[in-house]
């Protein structure tokens, strides 16, 4: 049975923040989560009378401990954005929220909790609360209240709070951990066939972080229907729908398809003229015009020829699903001419004498696009030197150079030449067999001239 005891908060912040990343991106708090500290049974005083448990986060924080203004103590750096200290209010309203707050993009903070229990009497069961979890952001990848040892006691982000009993005379000690990561930025562009509009989020570029979700709502004009959403749709909940949301992962263009309603009259038909760069063809449906009833979605497949690779698909592109792809489909609501575009590409054959070999883009035959600037780099071996490229070395920019470029106008073969490396000229041995002859030379001309006298 629990008895009646008598609580006080004693609080310290202890000098543990650990920074990462950027500086904050802005002054204002990106999220807070306001703690309650809570007893049973229930304590109506304590030592101090009318004074409260209590925890906040705010600027100009500064040390020292005061009975009317609170124990205030300051972070390292508050110019990194976070901020905090704890304090016991002396006047009404009573102030018993815990308040955490972390304002750096990137940041790993730990805030130390003690809770010490004193008075004459038995135990207590104390409960730590913190309302409004469903408003953590996504970004916050850990938010715990942490044993000093380190284990989990409860994941903030999925429950609200947590109870332990607390014995007279004991001191107990928390971590609370934040950890939040920055999140890259991503544009989502919005279009509209003819026959309606996007009025959320509107028609246009836009730009979210990474993560967000976000409402397309497509609003069809009077006579037209909405057919589905094209384009980079992998992360829409349904294309089909004209309310749904995306999930933004990447950057993304996204068209609002719409067809006129059915009626006892035709639908009607929109002409398809479809063509081929050099290169290649345009196997389905064909290559020439080709007419359709309106919203039919027409499969496209191009085929590249031998030495020739696919590009893209371009002119009327809007209601295309995949413009990179080979095959994909386009929906007719309109006269469409589109082209399939193909790009030539030659082969660079690349080798080396004995004493070296080609290191970019390596030994072998490699493709590339015509017009294009490949780098080559040799490396000799141990004891040789590079000397020079031979070989279809028209477009290399230096064939004197180890390092340099060839630009792909055609199919080349071209080679790296090695050469074996002078042997160093010993100077110490060179210099001793100078000096030898010189004095043997002196020793002659003495003895000739002791004989000559």
């Amino acid at each position: 049975m629990l008895l009646s005891m008598r609580l006080i908060g004693v609080l310290a912040l202890v000098a543990a923040f650990m920074l990462s990343g950027t500086a904050p991106t802005s002054a204002s708090e990106d999220w807070v989560v306001y703690m309650t500290v809570t007893t049973n049974p229930q304590i109506g005083t304590i030592p101090g009378e009318g004074f409260q448990f209590g925890f906040g986060a705010r600027d100009g924080a500064s040390d020292g401990y005061n009975l009317d203004e609170g124990d205030r103590i300051a972070p390292p750096d508050p110019l990194e954005g976070i901020n905090a200290y704890f304090y016991y209010p002396g006047n009404p309203p009573l102030q018993k929220n815990l308040i955490m707050s972390v304002t750096a993009p990137t940041a790993s903070i730990m805030w130390p909790l003690m809770v010490k229990m004193v008075g004459t009497t038995g135990d207590a069961q104390i409960t730590i609360s913190w309302p409004d979890i469903t408003s953590v952001p996504a970004r916050y990848t850990v938010l715990e209240l942490r044993a000093t040892g380190g284990n989990t006691l409860a994941d903030m982000r999925s429950v609200d709070h947590y109870t332990f009993f607390a014995a007279e005379g004991h001191t107990y000690n928390f971590n609370i951990v934040a950890i939040s990561e920055q999140t890259p930025d991503y544009r989502l562009s919005v279009g509209s066939t003819q026959g309606g509009s996007v009025s959320e989020p509107g028609e246009g570029a836009f730009t979210y972080p990474a993560g967000t979700v976000v409402t397309l709502v497509a609003t069809a004009d009077s006579g037209y229907r909405f057919v589905n959403w094209t384009g980079d749709v992998s992360t829409v909940a349904n294309i089909n729908a004209a309310s749904t949301t995306i999930t933004i992962n990447a950057d993304y263009l996204i068209t609002a398809n719409f067809a006129r309603l059915e009626s006892t009259s035709p639908p009607p038909k929109y002409d398809l003229t479809v063509q081929s760069t050099e290169g290649g063809r345009v196997t389905i449906p064909g290559e020439g015009a080709f007419t359709y009833d309106e919203g039919t979605a027409v499969e496209l497949a191009a085929q590249a020829e031998p030495g020739y690779r696919f590009v893209n698909w371009s002119g009327d592109v809007g209601t295309i699903a995949n413009v990179n792809a080979t095959s994909t489909t386009i929906t007719m609501n309109g006269d469409y001419s589109v082209t399939a575009n193909f790009v030539r590409q030659y082969g660079l054959t690349a080798s080396s004498t004995i004493g070296g070999r080609v290191t970019t883009p390596g030994q072998g035959t490699f493709a590339y696009d015509e017009g294009m600037v490949v780098t080559l780099a040799a490396m000799p071996d141990q004891g040789y030197r590079f000397v020079n490229w031979s070989g279809d070395v028209g477009t290399v920019a230096d064939v004197n150079s180890a390092s340099t470029t060839i630009i792909m106008n055609d199919d080349y073969s071209i080679r790296a030449t090695f050469e074996q490396a002078p042997a160093p000229v010993k100077w110490p041995l060179l210099g001793g067999i100078i000096g030898a002859v010189v004095v043997l030379g002196l020793v002659i001309l003495f003895v000739r001239r002791r004989r000559a006298a």
